[in-house]
């Protein structure tokens, strides 16, 4: 972890360990220029000893201030220490990918990002989007079985932490499935019984891991798994993939669509014949909190679900992608990628209760 000063408000205790925020001022490259706490969506920026900390308790995880600071003062909680000395001790380690894996590393044949990850000593290496399809077809179960009434995706964590501190009135409309990273977590560890360890673009990810230890052991982003790599095995996508090295349990089908907004409801839609309810998707925290800011009480005729992503066109505008690439570009590599595929067959996870 880089050894900048925190202020008290950054530091929080978890369920696992008592930990560094998510996000955290790096006091000393504090350039007191204040646009973390103009820009906060929530408010959940303090000045405090000369510089602007983070409110850990208010804070949703959504990445803004890491993306406008412009001293690069707000940093990202690094991880990769814990991770790195689980597998230094030999400790079996499968790496579970974000499914906007396919965006942030575009022309990387996937055979060869597993075998890279499994030369750096990963037991297995497994897509999330099979716990996307997972949360997408206990979800869809689930609705069939409510009456009327407004329902919204517990998919992502952002958006959760919203609801749950600014919009405590509508936690109720949360549908009390996992998300698809524990929901993934879980499945695995039911299979293998190893450590997981997530990669994505999210930040939000690390404070679900904090609050949720007994389903994912390690959450990180992209960038790490990018430095990763590049650090301990130069040239890895030149490599060539190996006979067999390939995703665990098996490839994941149409639970790929998650990361773009709207996603996760292409994938229901697929595993549901018949249906009553309505479905929506809003990305990016203003169209977010317009929502949410007009939904109690209003009426409506039969059932309504919404998928609700703090980040404009998804996930792979995370603010730890590592792809520049616009929101159009990478959605359609998901698209492209993905709009062949079925919903996963060969691995049902049928007895995976999330």
């Amino acid at each position: 972890m880089e050894t900048g000063q925190t202020g008290a408000s950054e530091v929080i205790v978890s369920r696992k360990r008592q930990r560094v925020s998510p996000i955290y001022t790096e006091k000393n490259n504090c350039q007191d220029c204040y646009k973390c706490l103009r820009q906060c969506p929530v408010k959940a920026i303090k000045v405090e000893g000369s510089s602007a900390s983070v409110i850990a308790t208010e804070c949703i995880y959504c990445g803004h201030c890491v993306q406008v600071c412009p001293a690069g003062a707000k940093k990202v909680r690094d991880d990769f220490h814990l991770l790195s000395g689980s597998l230094d001790r030999g400790d079996s380690v499968i790496a579970c990918l974000a499914p906007s894996y396919v965006s942030d590393f575009p022309g990387v044949d996937p055979d060869v990002l597993v075998g890279a990850l499994k030369k750096l000593g990963f037991a297995g290496v497994s897509e999330t989007a099979l716990g996307a399809e997972l949360v997408a077809r206990e979800t869809t179960k689930w609705l069939e079985s409510q009456p009327e009434g407004i329902y919204i995706s517990s998919c992502c964590p952002s958006v959760v932490r919203l609801i749950n501190k600014y919009y405590p009135q509508l936690a109720g409309y949360l549908v009390p499935v996992l998300s698809p990273m524990q929901a993934h977590s879980r499945m695995l560890k039911e299979i293998y019984g190893y450590q997981t360890a997530f990669f994505g673009p999210c930040i939000a990810k690390k404070g679900e891991s904090d609050d949720y230890p007994e389903y994912t052991d390690y959450a990180l982003t992209f960038r790490d798994l990018h430095d990763f790599l590049d650090m301990n095995y130069p040239g890895w996508e030149l490599s060539g993939g190996k006979p067999g090295e390939t995703f665990i349990p098996v490839r994941a089908g149409r639970g790929s669509y998650f990361p773009v907004d709207g996603g996760m409801i292409a994938t229901m839609k697929q595993q549901t014949s018949v249906t009553d309810a309505s479905y929506m998707a809003f990305s990016g925290i203003t169209s977010v909190r317009e929502v949410l800011n007009n939904l109690e009480g209003w009426k409506t005729s039969g059932s309504l679900f919404l998928e609700l992503m703090i980040c404009e066109g998804g996930c792979v505008k995370g603010p730890c992608s590592i792809s520049r690439s616009s929101v159009a570009e990478k959605r359609q590599r998901i698209l492209k990628t993905t709009e062949n595929r079925e919903t996963t067959t060969g691995f049902s996870g049928q007895d995976v209760d999330i």
